[in-house]
């Protein structure tokens, strides 16, 4: 079998999974991300290499690749490749659809990203919910923290008496065509980050996982009493107690593992596939975020987002331990039909 992250249009994905059914596998997908037509657009309206005004020909001759609405007027591609996925018939049915194309099946890692896709028009026959191999290795991670937790400690010099915040690092969207953002720099904004949560110092460890978009973001906030680390962000989360990030796919593993998160979408992206679950904080603004995390310095107002983000878990993870045996049987089962 052929295994992918994604289903979406452009040069890779749409011929990887042409060139497994030529060779007769199948092309499985394993979504690392929640995305939907929303994102495909908030990501290209300001570019000018996608609007129907500079491909006017492809837009009209193919019309399920362009999108207009009020104040805006695209196509998901440059005309010269809507061609050429037209002519190679690699075109899938919703071109503004992550997943939509002709992959055989896509595994999905919990009950919530199967509805979340599903709402997008994905077929729920393609999807499969299997879990993840991340959710096995935070599985086992939860179920031996204690150790775990005191050797992260250890590492990186940590209190043992103090819980853990952790931060997601944020990625470098500034000259990403991001709808809005108060700040003009990376710079800016991690000084923002940093001196607001500088005051929990005396609550909690702080610590960093830069997004590999952006190292440098962990050594802006070492300056306001951050320890960075560079362990993998699905060994860290299961041993953290609060979770800070920024419109990240991470939060599904803080929902997976229980931990309360604040979710400040600086970037004004206004995704909300976490805004209904109990436990997530999500925030746009700097004032909002500095009044959430003001809040952290409360005992019992973590404890409240313990406990209602721990209701939330089951829905968004298969925490057994075992998905790696569920995705090994669907990738068999696929083998199987593919060779028929």
């Amino acid at each position: 079998a052929v295994l992918i992250p994604e289903d979406i249009v452009g040069p890779f994905w749409p011929v990887a999974v042409k060139a497994a059914h030529a060779n007769g596998v199948p092309a499985i997908v394993f979504p690392y991300t929640l995305a939907d037509r929303k994102e495909a657009l908030q990501s290209l309206r300001q570019d000018p290499l996608f609007q129907t005004a500079s491909n006017v020909i492809g837009a009209e001759l193919f019309p399920a690749w362009r999108w207009k609405g009020d104040d805006f007027d695209l196509v998901r591609l440059p005309e010269d490749q809507i061609f050429a996925h037209q002519r190679l018939g690699i075109a899938p049915p919703d071109p503004w659809m992550m997943n939509s194309g002709f992959a055989d099946v896509i595994c999905v890692d919990s009950e919530a990203t199967f509805d979340f896709f599903r709402d997008g028009g994905i077929a729920p026959e393609r999807m499969r919910v299997v879990g993840s191999a991340s959710q096995d290795e935070m599985f086992r991670r939860l179920r031996e923290r204690d150790a775990h937790r005191a050797g992260l400690e250890r590492t990186y010099a940590l209190s043992s008496t103090k819980p853990l915040l952790l931060v997601s690092g944020c990625p470098n969207q500034l000259g990403a065509n991001a709808p809005s953002c108060v700040f003009s720099t990376m710079e800016e904004l991690a000084d923002a980050v940093g001196r607001t949560l500088a005051p929990l110092t005396q609550h909690f460890n702080l610590l960093v996982r830069p997004h590999p978009n952006y190292p440098g973001f962990g050594e802006l906030l070492k300056r306001h009493g951050f320890v960075v680390a560079r362990d993998n962000t699905a060994h860290l989360i299961p041993l953290a107690d609060v979770f800070v990030a920024f419109a990240s796919a991470t939060i599904r593993w803080a929902i997976a593992c229980g931990v309360p998160t604040v979710n400040y979408d600086v970037f004004n992206y206004g995704y909300t596939e976490f805004s209904e679950v109990a436990g997530i904080d999500t925030v746009n603004t700097l004032q909002a975020f500095e009044s959430s995390c003001a809040q952290l310095a409360l005992p019992a107002r973590v404890t409240e987002l313990h406990d209602r983000i721990r209701k939330a878990s089951p829905r968004w993870a298969v925490m057994d331990g075992d998905s790696l045996s569920r995705i090994q049987i669907e990738i068999e089962k696929a083998s199987r039909a593919c060779a028929k």
